[in-house]
């Protein structure tokens, strides 16, 4: 059985994380990438968009409820 997922994303200087995490705070899956932070928004955008695509490649995506962003 399946519980609810949430999907976690932390925007920093160096980097951009990303992780799936269950109610008992348990991680499922993770995805990393550098922060291009000195390049357009678009190009940092471009990155938090390949951290969501490697955590929605997981089974367990469609578990995730909801999205916490910081």
């Amino acid at each position: 059985m399946h519980t609810d997922l949430v999907a976690a994303l932390d925007i920093g200087g160096t980097k951009i994380a990303g992780a799936l995490v269950d109610r008992d705070g348990t991680l499922v899956a993770r995805a990393q990438r550098p922060t291009p932070a000195r390049e357009s928004g678009e190009r940092v955008m471009e990155a938090v968009g390949g951290v969501l695509a490697d955590l929605a490649a997981s089974p367990r995506w469609s578990d995730a409820t909801a999205v916490g962003i910081g």
